[in-house]
């Protein structure tokens, strides 16, 4: 029934979507306070040197975006692919058709910027034929895991949840299917996996390593995809490369370019990156 609920709002009219967010953004905003103080926390770590009301300007326009992405994405179960195409702009996609082309593996490291789910449906638009396969942390909710793997899957993609990643791959190479791997590569590890370290807004960061590892495994392109919205309900996906065969012998030097542009794309654009993450909430290892 609730899902049904979802649908139905997704037919809704865009302007209608957008007074719904208005309201949801007055929720989160003022009523719930969503992970307000995780949202200030990071907001102050980032940007020191911002005055109280520049960090308050940024909140508010956090939020702001954020119910416009949470009803940007409920919108997308009834969103017809030529809208999508039309509402989002794709700079670089011959980075990585050219890499499909060639028959090399894509892995394609996005970040929590601009509407990611709508990036995630965008990329599986490019270079096909492919397999699309965007790596997710599971729901605790049925419900909602419901509700995402059926967006996420729209376009044709197969996502994957997170503790099956190797397990795809392998699969993939041993089917010869070519595949372009998708990874959200910019949230805080496990306490399991804090094995890499780097400085992020000047402060020490854990970052996940797979990607540098099976790009090596599979001597696969890996490309850096940003996002950030033009104007309401538009956006912009550009893809940038990071490295490609072959790879130095560097085992940090794929995410070092990654942080280096996942920084730039959030100082550029500061209000639509995901602060209510506990970005930092693990404290660097002991020297």
């Amino acid at each position: 029934m609730r899902l049904n609920l979802f649908r139905w709002l997704s037919r809704l009219p865009w302007p209608i979507t957008y007074g719904l967010s208005n309201c949801l953004f007055i929720l989160l905003n003022y009523l719930l306070r969503y992970r307000r103080q995780v949202v200030v926390d990071n907001l102050r770590r980032a940007f020191p040197h911002k005055s109280e009301r520049e960090l308050t300007r940024l909140r508010r326009g956090f939020y702001r975006h954020l119910a416009d992405v949470a009803m940007e994405t409920l919108k997308t179960l009834a969103l017809p692919q030529a809208e999508l195409e039309k509402r989002l702009t794709i700079v670089g996609r011959e980075l990585m058709t050219n890499a499909l082309q060639a028959q090399r593996p894509v892995i394609v490291m996005a970040t929590h910027g601009g509407n990611w789910e709508w990036a995630s449906l965008g990329a599986q638009l490019v270079g096909r034929p492919h397999v699309m396969l965007p790596v997710y942390k599971k729901l605790a909710s049925p419900l909602f895991e419901k509700l995402m793997l059926e967006l996420r899957s729209r376009m044709g993609a197969r996502p994957v949840p997170k503790e099956q990643t190797l397990r795809e791959v392998v699969r993939c190479r041993k089917n010869n299917e070519l595949f372009a791997l998708g990874l959200m590569a910019d949230q805080s590890p496990a306490g399991w996996e804090l094995d890499l370290w780097l400085d992020l807004f000047g402060h020490p960061t854990p970052f996940y390593s797979g990607a540098d590892k099976l790009a090596r495994q599979c001597q696969a392109t890996v490309l850096f995809a940003e996002m950030f919205r033009t104007k309401r309900g538009h956006y912009q996906l550009i893809f940038s490369e990071i490295k490609s065969p072959p790879f130095s012998a560097d085992p940090q030097e794929i995410i070092a370019i990654y942080r280096d542009k996942l920084q730039a794309s959030i100082e550029a654009h500061p209000e639509q990156w995901l602060w209510s993450h506990k970005r930092w909430k693990h404290a660097p290892p002991v020297a």
